[in-house]
């Protein structure tokens, strides 16, 4: 019942407002029993006084306890002072002081539930660090560590928490693979985050050729081959560079890839999955990174990591001392080439991804060769491009838009999309080997190195 039930309201009384209402002070009852007998305590406020709480007396109350519950007798004892009397009220300070009381009543709950949500909050924290803590650092392993240790478990941590962040921002991008074959799918490689960058390795220098070398995560003994052999660094002066170029696949390799990264620096990895049908993502990171963070370089050539490179005579043909040539691609070219239609085959495009008969004249893609100034064309066009999984047709569809003509090489065995034969100088003599094992890269590398000197070049130039 509301403050104001608990009085008589008798009417509006002459001379007061509309607001203003008469009542008589309602006793209060508690009725016991005692020895068979009821008991009645009666409790009246004097007068008209009101506490401002509207919790009942004011200043005096009377109250008296008798052997029965008749009003008479309660009448006829109560103390004239205290008679019930005709009071007025103004109902508006009434509500108001109501409001006022139910506002403070509020305000003092939602504090209290806000304290309590806060210990919940704080016990719930404690709870988790916990459980992560001895996830982590069992107590039955925990011993105390220098200062040295201490900082090197710190770095592990930060690198473990740095690839659970990796493996949630992939988990939601994870459905890259089902894009390759979208005919209405337009790729933005920009919109996938780097994992591994290397945003500084031009900063300081203008390389001569860089290599972007497509790899995956298990081929650590291709990568350290390649590194050792003919990646490996500058010849006579002139500054080349490499990177392999890398999807996701899952946490136990990111680990070993990020600490292969840190070692080696040469290693650029976005987040979406590594998969054959997402090489074309792999591409144009490669073109994305030479657009953004070494557009100076004057050329770039990209190939794979069963390739054999003949770094030497590739900058010999090149000739560094002229100036660097625009709008140049070349490779081995597959002339008037076809798409598949059947459903078996690797290469399988249906009509509805790629409708035309032919596809445009493009290099095969163990290895092509491109000035540097092509790599934020190709990019643009990728943009308006619908999306395909053969990265060197893709490639090629980029540069028909922009009308650039593929340039043939002054011969056909340079680029090679087989193995060849072995011999020190026919190797000496062409640039390009391909489905080469590691062991066959360094054996190769090693017998040319040896046999230097004793071959002639076929004095060809692009």
């Amino acid at each position: 019942m509301s403050e104001e039930g608990r009085y008589n309201h008798m009417g509006s009384a002459g001379g007061n407002t509309s607001q203003d209402v008469t009542y008589r002070p309602k006793p209060e009852v508690r009725v016991q029993m005692e020895n068979g007998r009821k008991r009645c305590r009666w409790t009246y406020c004097g007068g008209c006084h009101l506490d401002a709480s509207l919790k009942g007396c004011q200043t005096f109350s009377w109250h008296r306890t008798f052997d029965n519950c008749r009003v008479k007798d309660i009448l006829n004892e109560t103390p004239s002072p205290f008679k019930p009397a005709l009071c007025f009220v103004n109902l508006e300070k009434l509500n108001m002081a109501y409001s006022t009381q139910l506002s403070s009543v509020c305000r003092k709950k939602f504090f209290i539930l806000l304290i309590y949500v806060v210990v919940a909050l704080i016990f719930l924290s404690g709870y988790v660090y916990y459980t992560h803590l001895s996830k982590n650092y069992p107590l039955n392993q925990m011993q105390i560590i220098s200062p040295v240790k201490a900082s090197q478990r710190n770095l592990e941590v930060m690198e473990r928490n740095k690839v659970s962040q990796i493996i949630q921002r992939v988990i939601l991008n994870v459905s890259t693979s089902t894009q390759t074959l979208d005919p209405n799918t337009y790729l933005n490689i920009n919109l996938y985050d780097y994992i591994i960058n290397e945003p500084d390795k031009c900063k300081d220098q203008n390389p001569f050729l860089i290599f972007l070398i497509s790899t995956i995560a298990k081929e650590v003994e291709q990568r350290q081959v390649i590194r050792k052999t003919w990646a490996n660094g500058a010849k006579d002066g002139i500054t080349i560079m490499h990177l392999f170029m890398l999807g996701f696949e899952n946490q136990a390799d990111s680990k070993l890839i990020l600490s292969e990264s840190q070692k080696y620096h040469d290693i650029i990895q976005k987040d979406f999955k590594e998969a054959y049908n997402n090489l074309t993502f792999k591409t144009l990171m490669g073109m994305e990174w030479i657009s953004s963070y070494c557009p100076q370089s004057k050329y770039v050539m990209k190939t794979d990591s069963d390739m054999f490179v003949n770094t030497e005579y590739l900058l010999e043909m090149l000739q560094p001392n002229l100036p660097s040539k625009q709008d140049f691609f070349t490779g081995a070219i597959a002339k008037d080439p076809v798409p598949h239609r059947w459903k078996e085959s690797k290469w399988y495009v249906p009509y509805s991804v790629y409708p035309e008969s032919h596809y445009p004249d493009f290099c095969s893609g163990t290895g092509y060769l491109l000035s540097g100034d092509l790599a934020p064309k190709i990019l643009k066009s990728s943009y308006k491009i619908k999306y395909l999984h053969l990265e060197d047709v893709y490639v090629a569809i980029c540069l028909k838009k922009e009308g650039i003509e593929i340039t043939a090489p002054p011969t056909n065995n340079l680029f090679n999309v087989d193995r060849v034969p072995f011999s020190p100088c026919g190797y000496y003599n062409l640039i390009t080997s391909h489905r080469m094992p590691p062991s066959l890269i360094l054996q190769y590398w090693q017998n040319m190195q040896e046999h230097k000197g004793q071959c002639s070049r076929n004095g060809l130039t692009f």
